[in-house]
């Protein structure tokens, strides 16, 4: 199947799936189960759906945003395609809920407006440290996605953006991919400023599930008077590259010649999402009914198998199906994505 059809079977689930918190998880394990066995390619369809978007009509686009923050965004977190997420994440957040959307995006700028100068101040201070080393380099500094500060406000309801601590966060990525060197850096560090105890986080040594590898650390008394923490990662380039486009990056330099940046921890964890995928896929197979609520059966069902699964009564008395439109008989075998309403005979 082209990569093409492929896009447009995955965006035709948005638009037939009745969104109820049962149909999100069951639509949720089959896209997984789908994406894991071609990672790379849910990277492009993130980014195809980025571009659907802009020239979708406003209907349309209420359908793909709604969708997308249900089922997909969920999904991007869990392989770590963040950089694409945190993009389609406020741009569906915009179109699904517009005013909290402004809101949101009114008081960030006031707090990016009161923060330019710390956030300068501490480029500055970590910048003095670093170079008095022979390390090579790059500082990078982003702010927390607006989806990701409405949650945040959400969980923490006595908050205020300005009082938020993590919104945040200065990225020092190291062009040397050694993981050696990522420690050095956060012991000068730890030498030079104060450590938070609670703020450390060894994403290196044990990665997240979904190959994630980073140290996180909070630190206090980079910027003189400044009484709250700072959070700084570190990483190399490759793990930077990584947690942008998560195991989609592990997959395609594990097919090219940048194999070797791939770590045994990673290789595992691919093997591991890929024969998980091809199992679980091979036994399954997932559709709607005619009212978009979504079902799995054992592969190989047909449709009178369907129609017992709903009800006795509606096997015993069922006469033919549609399918996507098109009239099937009793042995039609169900396939991906089908969408199914069963007829009986007349009493």
């Amino acid at each position: 199947m082209s990569e093409a059809t492929l896009f447009k079977k995955w965006m035709s689930f948005f638009y037939v799936f009745n969104d109820t918190p049962e149909n999100r998880e069951t639509i949720s394990d089959f896209l997984f189960y789908e994406f894991s066995t071609k990672p790379d390619v849910f990277y492009r369809f993130a980014e195809h759906i980025r571009q659907k978007l802009k020239n979708a009509k406003a209907s349309e686009q209420k359908i793909i945003a709604n969708a997308y923050l249900g089922v997909l965004s969920p999904i991007c977190a869990r392989f770590g395609f963040y950089g694409e997420k945190d993009k389609l994440d406020d741009i569906c957040f915009q179109i699904a809920e517009p005013a909290n959307y402004e809101r949101i995006e009114r008081i960030l700028k006031t707090y990016k407006e009161q923060s330019k100068d710390i956030i300068q101040k501490t480029l500055l201070s970590l910048k003095k440290v670093l170079n008095k080393t022979n390390f090579d380099y790059e500082i990078k500094g982003r702010y927390k996605n607006i989806l990701s500060v409405h949650k945040k406000l959400q969980n923490r309801p006595r908050k205020t953006v300005l009082t938020l601590k993590d919104i945040f966060a200065f990225r020092i990525v190291l062009k040397k991919n050694s993981v050696e060197d990522c420690f050095d850096v956060m012991n000068l560090l730890h030498d030079e400023f104060y450590p938070v105890v609670d703020y450390f986080k060894d994403y290196i040594t044990i990665p997240k599930i979904n190959g994630y590898q980073s140290l996180h650390t909070g630190l206090t008394n980079v910027v003189p008077h400044l009484n709250i923490p700072i959070e700084v990662q570190i990483r190399t380039a490759a793990m930077d590259e990584f947690a942008e486009k998560g195991i989609a990056a592990h997959w395609i330099y594990s097919k090219t010649k940048k194999a070797h940046l791939i770590s045994e921890k990673e290789k595992m964890l691919l093997d591991y999402m890929s024969s998980f995928a091809q199992k679980e896929v091979a036994n399954q197979v997932y559709f709607f009914s005619h009212d978009g609520d979504v079902f799995n059966l054992d592969k190989g069902s047909t449709v009178l198998d369907f129609a017992y699964f709903l009800h006795t009564d509606l096997g015993n008395k069922m006469e033919y199906a549609i399918v996507n439109g098109e009239k099937k008989n009793l042995e039609y075998k169900i396939e991906n994505g089908d969408r199914i309403k069963i007829v009986k005979s007349n009493p």
